[in-house]
């Protein structure tokens, strides 16, 4: 009973992935496994001048194979403004002891601490009268009661003993933190990341006295490579800012160009020195407008961008091939308003190793060109739902960015690369129904449709992570 709510969603999620996946595309994609090629050309240097100018954007309307999806390309080619593009070697991070001190301090300065793992005391309350109310039934019949909704779906105990005594001892635990929660709130003393005897990784999960509080949590779990660091009102949730455009500033006294150097500043003190922001958001925290910030690590003043939305595989081993758990891409956000840095989050950290080239050859933009409308027109499909319910499907690129992407290297279950790839983005997917006048439906947003290595020409999953 002592895991925040926070920490056991975002467990809980990715243990959950383990079992969902997106359909395979009809047609194979090409993997950058090519027998150690990708090692060779990892160490070819000197990238031509001409590789680093392409045309300033593209546009041109393709067709899937299959004839049922159409493809708009109106995008704008971004490529930094950079004379030679890395390759570094890196592994997950974990943090420290002293790394969590360091951001607790710089968040909360010397205000007094509680602990913050324990349940509110309304969902204990709960918990103890359905576990007792289990119980008894469980006495009386020999298996627990039959869930509401779920006709015939009862559990029967295959060692009732055994299942009597798990049950009281977890009302008493139940009971132990409610009466936890319910009187003075635990002082946190001294700052520590504790693993819980059931396992799960170390973690530490602090508040503050204000109302509402601002609550922090750091966990480490190496188990399924996830090391993250949120300091957050609490009940906040970063994930519901909508965009900000371009020149927009908030109506409060910070202004955007403030809350940039800020939200830069924070990230700095907690260690991620050269990053940059790659995209903003606004939200309301606490009742005050804030603006959100999404910051890109920079490998040789390359950023490498956070994509949420991806065509590729959504399930951890689901490729069939080597089974490799799945280190998810660098999140780094910090949301800033007149009361200062008010949310920072900052998920699967890299630990930098070795440059393995300072200046790695690419091929040029008109083969990454020719590559990409091939595999756009052959990986692009609308299933016979889709087909059903509309008469078209269209798939929108506006952004073509040349970034930096973390890739696993083969033949190696904890070693990774950061190389450039390129990401054909678009901002939605759009059906077409007959009723709709052409107007279409949009359903998605910030979506990379495909990411091809800058190096090979090789198709990154980024779902699988290489």
């Amino acid at each position: 009973m002592r895991k925040g709510c926070t920490l056991l969603a975002i467990i809980l999620i990715l243990l959950l992935t383990l079992s969902a996946c997106q359909k395979t595309p009809d047609a194979p994609a090409v993997t950058n496994k090519k027998d150690g090629k990708l090692e060779e050309a990892i160490l070819s240097k000197d990238t031509p001048a001409e590789t680093l100018e392409p045309e300033a954007d593209w546009q041109e309307q393709l067709t899937s194979s299959d004839d049922k999806v159409t493809i708009n390309i109106n995008a704008v080619v971004e490529m930094p403004e950079v004379a030679e593009i890395p390759v570094v070697s890196c592994a997950p991070h974990y943090f420290t002891l002293e790394e969590v001190k360091n951001a607790i301090g710089l968040f909360y300065g010397d205000a007094t601490l509680y602990d913050s793992s324990l349940s509110d005391p309304e969902w204990l309350e709960s918990e103890i009268i359905k576990e007792k109310a289990d119980l008894e039934y469980l006495k009386r019949n020999g298996e627990y009661p039959e869930e509401e909704g779920e006709e015939g779906q009862r559990v029967v105990a295959s060692n009732l003993e055994e299942e009597i005594l798990r049950l009281e001892d977890m009302i008493a635990q139940l009971e132990a933190d409610y009466q936890a929660v319910s009187g003075e709130p635990s002082v946190i003393e001294e700052i520590e990341l504790e693993e819980p005897d059931d396992g799960g990784g170390e973690s530490i999960i602090v508040r503050d006295g204000q109302t509402p509080p601002m609550e922090f949590y750091t966990v480490n779990y190496k188990e399924i490579n996830l090391a993250a660091m949120e300091y957050e009102v609490m009940g906040s949730d970063i994930s519901s800012s909508k965009p900000l455009e371009i020149s927009e500033q908030l109506d409060i006294t910070t202004s955007r160009e403030e809350a940039e150097r800020k939200a830069l500043e924070a990230a700095s003190a907690c260690g991620i020195s050269e990053c940059e922001i790659v995209s903003a958001g606004k939200m309301q925290v606490d009742g005050q407008a804030s603006y959100v910030f999404t910051l890109g690590r920079l490998i040789g003043g390359i950023p490498s961008i956070s994509i949420y939305d991806y065509e590729g595989t959504q399930a951890f081993g689901a490729d069939g091939g080597e089974y490799r758990e799945p280190w998810n891409q660098e999140n780094i956000r910090v949301v800033v308003n007149d009361k200062g840095v008010v949310g920072f989050l900052w998920e699967y950290p890299p630990e930098i190793l070795n440059v393995l080239n300072e200046n790695v050859a690419i091929i040029s933009y008109d083969e990454i060109k020719e590559i990409a409308k091939s595999q756009l027109q052959r990986s692009q499909t609308a299933d016979e739902f889709e087909l059903s319910q509309n008469s078209g499907k269209t798939i929108e690129i506006n952004r073509i960015v040349l970034n930096m992407m973390r890739v696993a290297k083969e033949d190696s279950m904890d070693s990774y690369y950061y190389l450039p790839v390129w990401d054909f983005l678009g901002p939605t997917v759009v059906y077409s129904a007959e009723e709709s006048e052409g107007e279409g439906i949009p359903l998605t947003s910030g979506k990379s449709f495909l990411t091809i290595n800058a190096i090979d020409g090789s198709i990154i999953d980024r779902g699988l992570g290489y």
